[in-house]
């Protein structure tokens, strides 16, 4: 019998769209969820006979992911590439520090799950491809950890000629107190929880090619909203939300020193706090504040968000 939990799960960063690679780190996800989609093309002509279906044929194919879990600080951020599009990488030793910022057509990732088809441990199968269309991350001042899920678009499954997933690189997760928040400068100690979410739309491309699989895929402009909740004791963030203020919002999940420093900092330079609702929640003993905004391009940086990444990696480059 196949048991989910003898699955493991790889991730690569393609050199070209579509062209799949072996795995360059094992991810540790949650249990994913991986569809083979096919167009059914069906014969239903009429032929003098009391019957719909005559024929059915497959038609052309693609492959949707939806995968999720916690943030592990060196491997989670080949996503986070995915999503904004471009890294430059510096340092002569770890920590190295790397920049993800925004590029119009995003590189694309393949997977690689094995273990998942019975027998166990075996029929890997490799997805290229692979773009996300949304990645969000959210967390709790209060209890667990940095958590993410992410959806994604691709070309094909196929079994792997070669590659197998390295080892887990054992590094431990960002727990949900090693966030802090800033907000125009000022910490933002009363932060309770927050959902920051990054969306594309992803358009998938087949061409006059002779094959069922697409020939392209294309990443649309990119959106950043974030949804939190904060303790109530001051009006400062409802007052953001009255006035449709905007300012520099940056969130950073740290922990270690020297070579052993992890850490994550995304920064927005221009939060808008104009999304509704606001409300106001008198249900528990302290009344806490849950309201929503997202990121506005900024034309004085040239940017709408910006993440920093401090690990042991030395880059995300292709393999």
């Amino acid at each position: 019998m196949a048991n989910s939990r003898n699955s493991k799960f790889g991730i690569a960063r393609e050199a070209t769209w579509g062209d799949a690679a072996a795995p360059q780190v094992m991810l540790p996800v949650d249990p994913p969820s991986i569809t083979d989609n096919f167009e059914t093309l069906l014969d239903q002509t009429v032929r003098g006979i009391n019957v719909m279906d005559f024929g059915s044929y497959q038609g052309v194919g693609s492959v949707e992911a939806s995968l999720s879990g916690i943030w592990f600080p060196e491997e989670v951020p080949f996503i986070l590439l995915a999503m904004l599009g471009s890294v430059s990488s510096t340092g002569t030793a770890a920590p190295y520090t790397h920049t993800f910022t925004l590029a119009n057509q995003p590189p694309s990732l393949s997977f690689q799950d094995e273990g998942a088809v019975y027998p166990e441990g075996g029929n890997a199968r490799r997805y290229a491809g692979m773009l996300p269309s949304s990645l969000t991350l959210t967390f709790s001042s209060e209890e667990g950890l940095l958590t993410w899920s992410a959806d994604f678009s691709g070309k094909r499954g196929t079994a792997p000629a070669s590659g197998s997933i390295p080892a887990d690189a054992t590094n431990p997760p960002f727990r949900g107190w090693h966030g802090t928040m800033t907000i125009a400068g000022a910490p933002a100690t009363r932060l309770i929880d927050l959902e920051l979410t990054f969306e594309r739309e992803i358009q998938i491309r087949w061409g006059a090619d002779g094959t069922q699989y697409p020939v392209a895929g294309h990443s649309g402009g990119i959106a950043v909203t974030g949804s939190m909740t904060l303790d109530a004791t001051a009006s400062t963030e409802l007052d953001y939300v009255l006035t449709h203020a905007e300012n520099a919002v940056v969130i950073t999940f740290s922990y270690g020193s020297g070579a052993g420093e992890k850490q994550l900092s995304i920064s927005i330079p221009r939060f808008n706090w104009g999304d509704s609702p606001a409300e106001l929640d008198r249900s528990a003993v302290a009344i806490t504040l849950s309201c929503t905004g997202r990121a506005i391009y900024d034309r004085d940086t040239s940017t709408l968000v910006t993440a920093t990444v401090k690990n042991s990696r030395q880059n995300y480059n292709a393999a």
